[in-house]
């Protein structure tokens, strides 16, 4: 059966105020944080230092307050906050009981929130956030999960960093890259239960570029198969930042197959950064099958600390995650103030030699500067980056001893202690745990 959508009922569906666009997290449930009831909440895994809630809306908004509460009997814990990209808090401590408010100026609208643990002694439990405009908390409804399937016709190698996965994750700074170059490559989704489709939502490309002499290639038509109706093929505006197809189908299968793209001769595959469903109720977000760990990983879930005093040309943290999604940071002090590097991106090892372990990052970086007065001065996105990881644990390195990079008293070799490990990013090494 093909529905009948006219434009009024998809402006309608579009102009519902004010939608979000996604509710992430790094780990955990981002949407429990969302549903008004305090005894649940958004709980990241592993070490809950470095992991990330986000909230996007679909355009920004007149914001004046945001609200905090942590889940009632667990510990506290601290967080800094952002709103576009800006620093609004640097460390804020979220304790049951008492709620904790960011003011925000209304005059200046806001999209995304971001909220990030940088302190806990034990496990977060976020139980609920709240954003207030000048006429009252906005009604923050996360969009309705689907359980489905995902595959494609090829990926890019390494096939964690730009996986189908990256597509529906609703994050604009990752994407599927296919592994052909040409037309005719395709994602392939197959839902749990038919959904009744008024849209389908695309952004093309890929924010982690790694420079012009690589371009990904842009799709500039697509065609969409469903299980019930023909195909239809649309074309795509040339440097449009999202582009929203009207497809009014009952279907449980969507194809979004690359018909033509730009450019007589890419040198990376066609890539894909978000797809987004959309029905009569709003958007719906993927449920995918947890993603399986990348490799055989020596390094556990948990947060890497410098053992000696960082570099700041060396991370001060590192965190590699199962579903191969990475963060690394870094700290340091200069002329201007202190500073915080965050790298946010994927992983993928490509080379296992024994205890020795190396992995490709690619990401994006982002820096924190503070005034001398500590207070956040600004945070906002960097150039996109890759690099290589290594790490290995000191207790398998024998009798073996390692010069750190950079030699001080007490500590300027890395020997084979347990618990220990030496992480070297781009040849600079450090010694962790």
């Amino acid at each position: 059966m093909i529905l009948a959508l006219t434009p009024l009922l998809l402006g309608s569906v579009l102009a519902a105020p004010p939608g979000l666009r996604a509710a992430t997290a790094t780990s955990g449930r981002a949407d429990a944080a969302l549903d008004g009831d305090l005894s649940t909440g958004w709980q990241p895994g592993g070490e809950p230092v470095g992991e990330g809630w986000v909230l996007e809306f679909e355009d920004p908004v007149p914001l004046t307050r945001l609200r905090l509460d942590a889940c009632p009997g667990r510990a506290p814990f601290e967080v800094a906050v952002w709103f576009d990209g800006v620093g609004a808090a640097r460390s804020l401590s979220v304790q049951p009981g008492y709620p904790r408010l960011v003011v925000h100026s209304a005059s200046r609208p806001v999209q995304r929130v971001e909220v990030r643990v940088v302190e806990a002694a034990a496990e977060v439990c976020l139980a609920e956030v709240e954003a207030r405009g000048p006429d009252g908390p906005y009604a923050l409804v996360s969009p309705r999960g689907v359980a489905g399937r995902l595959a494609a016709s090829s990926i890019q190698e390494p096939a964690t960093a730009w996986s189908p996965r990256r597509a529906f994750d609703g994050r604009l700074d990752t994407a599927w890259v296919s592994g052909g170059r040409g037309p005719t490559e395709s994602l392939m989704l197959n839902l749990e239960e038919p959904l009744d489709l008024v849209g389908v939502e695309l952004w093309v490309g890929d924010r982690r570029d790694p420079g012009p002499q690589f371009p990904p290639a842009l799709p500039t038509s697509v065609r969409l198969t469903t299980d019930d109706g023909p195909p239809v093929v649309f074309p795509l505006a040339p440097g449009a930042d999202s582009v929203l197809l009207p497809l009014a189908r009952r279907t449980a299968a969507l194809t979004v197959e690359v018909v033509e793209v730009e450019g007589s001769a890419p040198t990376r595959g066609a890539a894909v950064a978000e797809v987004r469903l959309w029905t009569v109720d709003g958007a719906v977000a993927l449920e995918l099958p947890e993603a399986r760990p990348p490799g055989r990983v020596p390094l556990p879930d948990r947060v890497l600390r410098p053992v000696c005093t960082p570099d700041p040309g060396l991370p001060s943290a590192v965190r590699l995650r199962p579903d191969g999604s990475a963060h690394l940071s870094w700290q340091g002090e200069d002329a201007t103030g202190s500073y915080w590097v965050v790298l946010e991106g994927t992983w993928a090892p490509p080379e296992i030699d024994g205890a020795s372990w190396t992995a490709r990052i690619d990401g994006t970086l982002r820096t924190w500067r503070t005034a001398a007065s500590g207070e956040p001065v600004g945070f906002g996105p960097g150039p996109t980056l890759g690099g290589s990881l290594s790490v290995v644990q000191a207790a398998d390195l024998g009798d073996g001893l390692v010069t750190a990079g950079t030699p001080e008293a007490g500590c300027p070799t890395v020997g084979p202690e347990s618990g220990e490990w030496i992480v070297t990013w781009n040849d600079a090494i450090q010694r962790m745990r």
